[in-house]
């Protein structure tokens, strides 16, 4: 099964001082990211970007990869192991 985490990177700082959100997406050992179009400041993101503290940022993304998790046991089913992440981030 695919699997999901919420990722913030520091060298991704942007002008406006907020850094982007992504959703990476693992499978079969290959992660891609995915942009959530969601942003945090340096106060909402834990010292070790490690996680993202803000708990609306955070549920928001949640159902989003809830969704995404359904329609990919929709189409995929079991036979998800046979497709790489980034057929899954393209689906």
């Amino acid at each position: 099964m695919a699997t999901f985490k919420i990722c913030v990177f520091e060298h991704q700082l942007r002008e406006d001082g907020r850094f982007p959100i992504s959703i990476r997406i693992t499978n079969n050992r290959k992660s891609v990211y995915l942009k959530t179009g969601m942003y945090a400041t340096r106060s909402q993101i834990s010292k070790d970007f490690s996680t993202v503290k803000d708990r609306y940022i955070t549920r928001s993304i949640d159902r989003k990869i809830q969704e995404y998790k359904e329609v990919i046991i929709q189409k995929f089913g079991t036979t998800i192991r046979n497709y790489s992440a980034r057929v899954l981030v393209d689906f």
